[in-house]
């Protein structure tokens, strides 16, 4: 399967989620968030040895406050070129998907700024447009396949500017991502993302 049609099921299903988590929003006449986005992610060593080129990360989340402070939400993130440092670029993508919790930080709200802390679980897919060049663990020691899926954790915080244009806010969010067993061994990387973020509705 193309990493074309996996995107096309990823993108389909975070949709269908983000569609669910704000109709559910809407049923209880919570505040509804739609936050699209840009930054960069920074990634340490895998197996101490290779190194994962620095790239952009865009994407968009959506969520919805379950209580006063506490908000669920669903990420759809896109990576242009996901590949080990000094490897052929065949097309390499990656495509990350995850639910997390965010605990908004009230009691410190000064005006319209609001901090948060946020955990969340998910996964990536690699995709490769030209798989069939693709490095081996026996020539480069650095294994891509297409369509692998890892199981990733993100934890982190950021900031929100509320309300500052009607709707329309700011969002800084600035991550850590631990995939566990990433081809066998673990990496991890730090990420930071911005844009807009607008909202309806009421806490």
């Amino acid at each position: 399967m193309s990493d074309r049609r996996i995107g096309i099921r990823l993108i389909s299903g975070v949709s269908l989620l983000l569609a669910i988590t704000l109709t559910a929003g809407s049923a209880f006449a919570q505040q509804i968030e739609i936050h699209p986005y840009a930054g960069g992610f920074f990634p340490g060593k895998w197996a101490d040895t290779a190194d994962i080129k620095k790239e952009g990360l865009y994407g968009v989340r959506g969520g919805v406050y379950l209580i006063d402070f506490v908000q669920l939400e669903a990420n759809f993130g896109y990576i242009n070129h996901f590949r080990f440092k000094g490897t052929p670029d065949l097309g390499n993508r990656a495509f990350l998907y995850d639910f997390n919790a965010s605990y908004s930080l009230n009691g410190y709200n000064i005006k319209k700024v609001e901090p948060f802390v946020t955990i969340g679980l998910g996964g990536l897919t690699a995709g490769l447009h030209d798989a069939s060049n693709a490095p081996s663990a026996g020539t480069s020691g650095t294994p891509l396949k297409d369509n692998d899926t890892f199981l990733q954790f993100t934890y982190g915080g950021g900031i929100k500017g509320i309300r500052l244009w009607g709707p329309i806010g700011l969002r800084a969010d600035f991550r850590g991502r631990t995939m566990p067993n990433f081809y066998g061994s673990s990496l991890t990387w730090f990420e930071a993302t911005g844009g807009i973020n607008v909202i309806w509705g009421e806490r």
